[in-house]
């Protein structure tokens, strides 16, 4: 067991068995009595510190408040802080991006990257057609010439999913930015 013996004011961490190699004590150390006679103090606990700015190190003990002290909190540096600073960021980056798949991952799951890649080419010719019938939709044409669907209700499907999946992505991305604290004049 370690034990804090203090010999003219110096503090030195010694080993129980080596200094007093006749004497055993119950798990929970020995008490203030025998400590007070034999020239030994408690531990004292790490101090306390603000983690933001500061941080705890290994010291040389030392006595403090009648206990031996083997911590001491000093200050970080700039660095120390700005590296903290960008792991957390990261840290939050990671946690908002995993927010805003996990919100879209619902309207995405039933489709392929294929499909989801061919999502520009269907939303625009679906509003080029629904402006103009003529107007050139070689992918719509071909997906309704292979699904047997009328034109018109699959140019409407595409808009109104389209919207949708809009409506959705939106509303998440505005809460990523909210908890970013983002300037909302951009």
């Amino acid at each position: 067991m370690k034990l804090a013996k203090v010999t003219d004011g110096v503090v030195e961490i010694v080993d129980s068995a080596s200094e007093w190699p006749n004497v055993s004590f119950p798990k929970k150390g020995p008490n203030a009595e025998w400590m007070g006679q034999s020239g030994v103090v408690p531990f004292a606990k790490r101090p306390s510190y603000d983690r933001s700015t500061h941080k705890c190190v290994s010291a040389t003990p030392f006595l403090e408040d009648g206990k031996c002290q083997r911590w001491q909190a000093v200050a970080k540096t700039a660095e120390e802080i700005a590296a903290e600073q960008e792991v957390e960021q990261k840290r939050t980056d990671k946690s908002l991006k995993d927010f805003l798949e996990a919100q879209v991952d619902p309207l995405t799951q039933e489709y392929s990257p294929s499909e989801i890649a061919s999502w520009p080419i269907q939303l625009s010719e679906a509003r080029a057609y629904l402006d103009d019938p003529a107007a050139y939709t070689p992918f719509m044409d071909a997906v309704c010439v292979e699904s047997g669907e009328d034109k018109v209700d699959y140019a409407n499907s595409i808009i109104a999913k389209a919207e949708t999946y809009s409506a959705m992505v939106g509303k998440a991305l505005g809460k990523k930015r909210k908890a970013l604290n983002l300037d909302h004049t951009r």
